[in-house]
């Protein structure tokens, strides 16, 4: 009975240890994580919305990660992949953003990103005289064969005048002047890259780049057209401007394609977002999108358009009309 009950003292001793070893040995060796930031885009004017993703920080163990983003302006998320929306409103400002993540038993490590911020309306050339090039391209995406207007009317000299605007259509094809018109012919679907290069009085060039989308369909449709559908929040003022016609009043919405589908058997392949105010962008999944408006009247209505084009070649539009109007002074305060 003695030697029994050494025995169990023994194992419950041995055991306890055991487990006390154990609870210690994770704790002791519990690697800290690393923090990991893409931002995209990492500078440009002012409103900039940037797209955060933390997604890509690693933790060795494998453990969930909770994240605090430390934006620089004072403000913060606890999400993964956040977006924020930048003002720098009479300086080139350069915000430092934080992300901190930890893992489950306390560690965290901690990783920073710049954003440099410019007023609208200035020049990438910080005063230097530089030309700003700014391209503008209609459409930026739809079915062969595709012709696209190009301009560069909203390019800044810097000193002096512009004098000479150059097209690279991104198809070994280019041409001369402040506007152009290209058709794209490819043999199967395909993304262009068009740069203009604008040069001022000074000699000093400068360039912009915008994507164009061409669609290719592979044989003859076999299905019904997809059906576009799209959700918009409720406007968020970021700034309410005391002389709108000189500094416009900025609202941010966010718009949300999950609605939309394509037929059975079928995907959508592209998002075509035309914002109605002369902003375009194309998305290949069905991510939710920011945009900020400039409102410099006393109320406009922009006319929201969602393209989505599926494998077929086939494509649907969904619009909403959005009426923003300036903030009363009950709303300012």
């Amino acid at each position: 009975m003695r030697r029994e009950a050494r025995w169990m003292r023994t194992g419950f001793f041995g055991a306890l240890a055991s487990s006390l070893l154990l609870l210690c040995g994770c704790t002791l060796f519990n690697q800290a994580p690393t923090a990991v930031i893409e931002a995209t885009p990492l500078t440009g004017t002012s409103p900039l919305v940037v797209t955060f993703d933390g997604s890509g920080s690693l933790d060795p163990e494998g453990q969930a990660l909770s994240y605090r983003w430390e934006f620089g302006d004072g403000t913060a998320s606890d999400e993964a992949t956040p977006h924020h929306t930048y003002l720098a409103l009479t300086e080139r400002t350069v915000f430092v953003t934080t992300l901190r993540v930890t893992d489950p038993m306390g560690r965290s490590d901690t990783t920073q990103q710049s954003i440099e911020v410019r007023p609208s309306g200035t020049s990438g050339g910080g005063g230097t005289g530089e030309p700003f090039a700014r391209v503008t391209a209609r459409p930026i995406i739809g079915p062969i064969p595709l012709v696209v207007s190009f301009s560069a009317e909203g390019s800044e000299p810097g000193s002096g005048s512009i004098t000479q605007v150059r097209w690279e259509f991104g198809d070994g094809k280019g041409a001369i002047g402040i506007t152009a018109v290209h058709t794209y012919e490819p043999a199967e679907t395909k993304t262009f890259r068009a740069t203009a290069f604008v040069g001022n009085t000074a000699g000093i060039i400068r360039a912009a780049q915008v994507d164009i989308t061409v669609i290719v369909p592979v044989g003859a449709p076999e299905g019904d057209d997809p059906e576009a559908a799209f959700d918009a929040t409720d406007p968020l003022l970021l700034y309410a401007s005391p002389n709108p016609a000189s500094t416009p009043t900025l609202y941010e919405l966010t718009f949300d394609p999950g609605g939309s589908f394509a037929d059975a058997g079928h995907q959508i392949d592209y998002y075509a977002w035309d914002f109605g105010d002369g902003d375009v962008r194309v998305e290949t999944t069905d991510v939710e999108v920011t945009h900020v408006y400039r409102l410099a009247t006393q109320s406009r209505t922009y006319t929201v358009r969602l393209t989505v084009y599926d494998d077929q070649g086939l494509s649907d539009t969904a619009i909403l009309n959005l009426s923003l109007v300036q903030p009363d002074e009950e709303d300012e305060t």
